[in-house]
């Protein structure tokens, strides 16, 4: 919820190069990177949110309660917002690892705060 603020507050300070603790050391440019990735992250989400049905992958007369729906829906809602950033950032380190969980991320934070 918080990471694109913290990414901006932190492109603010005076450094020349950056380590986040996560693969190699970046630049202002990689910053640059990251928010055009986060807006195509957020538009994919919420055109799969849009797109998705509701109880996607869910056949009633199989469960026994509601609790299902929801979880199912978001991860059928990151995978679909995966599915459509593939093509520009699939080449990119870790991508079918994080980006699913990415998206369900942003997807729980749109379905919570939005």
């Amino acid at each position: 919820m918080y990471y694109e603020g913290n990414l901006r507050q932190t492109e603010k300070l005076d450094w020349a190069f950056f380590n986040g603790g996560h693969g190699n050391v970046g630049s202002k440019d990689d910053f640059k990177f990251y928010f055009s990735f986060i807006s195509d992250l957020k538009q994919a989400v919420g055109k799969a949110m849009q797109t998705v049905p509701y109880g996607e992958g869910i056949d009633p007369s199989t469960v026994n309660a509601h609790t299902v729906y929801l979880p199912s829906w978001l991860n059928a809602v990151a995978k679909s917002a995966t599915d459509d950033l593939r093509e520009k950032y699939g080449k990119y380190y870790g991508f079918e690892h994080a980006v699913p969980s990415n998206a369900g991320m942003v997807a729980m934070t749109f379905y919570s705060y939005r």
